[in-house]
């Protein structure tokens, strides 16, 4: 092809791509949530989409495809056109399946990263009877009973069993560990009635409890303290520093034009910076956070993933 006639035809998909992301959207977008409705994660997505929507010009319709640890809805949308009209509320689960999970149905380069929107930190709960009241005092007792205590989790590969172990590792205790199928909430329940002892998990689910005394909440495993928990130290602080938690972000498919990314994620990250998102976010026990581009928020998955690895490869884990 001659030069000119290349540069000529860059220009008109460069004009075209501009010109679509003008109109866009023309019809509403479906923001596909992995999880059931009415929890933080459901609530995050419809506030960000509620707030959203205005400036895009349209209607963010948010459609709720709970199932199998988030890989109903991330296979969903890892098929779906590539036109801006199909969004993802992408989580920490789905990227660390996706990236180190053995036989994954996607990647992580199936989806373009849009902006994170929350972060959740992890804390180390225990039940109130045990005679503990720091991380501290915590390892002692293990140390000096041992087999007496067990670990709560959601599964051998799951991220609250392998913050937990890799807590444990650090610390240089044992404990049994209990997985709960059946989901988080009974894990909680069976913690606070003193059927389980220890548990990480993100400080949304349990620092209510926690206020209300029927759990406690020993650290945070943040660089630092929490304003909802200001009383509560690092595990850190502790002399244990594990500093982790999960997150909730917005990804497309993978190859959505880069002009409707980029208005997205614009659109998006206002949303999630605006003060009515802050507000009720941080009242979830979450604490909001956006990313300046998409490319920042593919960077932090980058990272993510890195940090998982080295802990499941540590820890001999694979993520199924």
């Amino acid at each position: 092809m001659h030069p000119t006639a290349a540069a000529f035809g860059a220009a008109l998909l460069v004009a075209s791509a501009g010109a679509l992301a003008e109109s866009y959207p023309v019809k509403p977008v479906t923001l596909v949530v992995p999880y059931g409705p009415g929890g933080p994660a459901d609530t995050a997505a419809r506030l960000v989409a509620e707030l959203a929507a205005e400036p895009l010009g349209g209607r963010i319709v948010v459609e709720n495809r709970p199932g199998a640890a988030t890989k109903v809805a991330a296979m969903q949308v890892a098929r779906a056109p590539k036109d801006g009209y199909t969004l993802f509320e992408c989580t920490s689960s789905t990227m660390l399946t996706a990236a180190l999970g053995t036989g994954s149905a996607f990647r992580v380069d199936d989806f373009t990263p849009l902006t994170l929107i929350a972060l959740n930190p992890f804390v180390m709960s225990v039940t109130p009877g045990l005679p503990v009241a720091s991380a501290r005092e915590l390892v002692d007792y293990a140390k000096a009973h041992p087999g007496e205590l067990n670990l709560g989790s959601l599964g051998p590969a799951s991220v609250e069993e392998i913050i937990g172990r890799w807590f444990l590792r650090m610390a240089g205790i044992e404990m049994v560990p209990v997985p709960y199928k059946t989901g988080l909430a009974a894990a909680i329940q069976d913690l606070m009635a003193g059927r389980i002892h220890v548990m990480f998990d993100a400080i949304g689910n349990s620092a209510r409890y926690h206020s209300a005394g029927k759990l406690k909440i020993l650290g945070v495993a943040t660089a630092e303290r929490v304003s909802l928990l200001p009383d509560v130290p690092t595990l850190t602080e502790q002399g244990y520093p594990v500093v982790n938690g999960s997150w909730l972000g917005l990804c497309a498919p993978a190859g959505t034009p880069a002009a409707i990314v980029d208005k997205l994620g614009k659109a998006l990250t206002a949303a999630v910076r605006s003060e009515e998102y802050q507000r009720r976010i941080r009242a979830l026990g979450a604490i909001p956070q956006a990313s300046s581009t998409p490319d920042e928020f593919r960077q932090f998955i980058h990272t993510y993933v890195g940090q998982w690895g080295e802990m499941t490869r540590a820890l001999g884990i694979q993520i199924e």
